[in-house]
């Protein structure tokens, strides 16, 4: 039994060629997977044969195995490879505004929410997404022997992406919040050293709202009148 699936990528060809030919998904060594490169033009394509020992029943359980196979390696190099090019994409093309080493900052913030390091309410988790996208891995391959997988990511994983986008937007979220506060403790700074202290020490806290609220040693608000001219 056997069947020919090919996959095409204009990217990380040698890792997905490294993975389909390297990985045995079945402890059998009558199942076999072959491999053949056919560039066509920016896109080249891996045309895989997969050789396994079933008739009837058993060859569509075989098939059904192969494409899962073919399903993880795929999720995995979208995770691992992919991600972060999407993320720089969407960075540049909806904050065009920041400067580079403001995108750059921003970047990192966003590897954060899709690497798992912080998670947002409702946003889908590392293992989630991956399982998603096996999911829709799997129901196309059970449609169609061929796949091009920079236009499977951008036409069938939709959810994938808009989550992806809520994530840099919440990262550019913390990165204004951040700035801000820099910007405001440069300025209380300023003001310390321009002025003579009429306070011991300031407490300076913010709400969910991204709003300030100066105390004093003892905790009570700092009144108006110490910063008349300076807000």
């Amino acid at each position: 039994m056997n069947q020919c699936l090919s996959i095409g990528a204009t990217q990380h060809i040698e890792l997905l060629k490294a993975r389909l030919g390297r990985e045995r998904f079945v402890d059998d060594d009558n199942f076999n997977v072959r491999l053949k490169e056919n560039p066509a033009g920016n896109i080249t394509f891996l045309s895989c044969d997969f050789i396994g020992p079933h008739r009837g029943e058993q060859q569509t359980d075989d098939i059904i195995l192969f494409r899962h196979f073919v399903a993880d390696i795929i999720s995995d190099v979208i995770l691992n490879q992919w991600e972060k090019a999407l993320v720089k994409e969407i960075i540049r093309e909806n904050y065009y505004y920041f400067n580079e080493d403001e995108k750059k900052t921003i970047l990192q913030y966003s590897l954060r929410y899709t690497n798992g390091e912080v998670v947002m309410p409702g946003q889908m988790d590392r293992r989630d997404r991956k399982h998603a996208i096996i999911k829709k891995l799997v129901e196309y391959l059970g449609q169609n022997d061929s796949i091009v997988i920079d236009g499977f990511i951008r036409f069938r994983l939709k959810e994938y992406i808009n989550d992806i986008r809520e994530a840099v937007d919440q990262a550019v979220d913390e990165f204004l919040m951040e700035r801000e506060y820099q910007e405001f403790i440069q300025l209380l700074k300023y003001f310390v050293e321009i002025q003579e202290p009429k306070v011991e020490m300031v407490n300076v806290l913010i709400n969910r709202k991204g709003a300030y609220k100066l105390f004093d040693e003892e905790h009570q608000p700092i009144s108006s009148e110490f910063l008349e001219g300076i807000f």
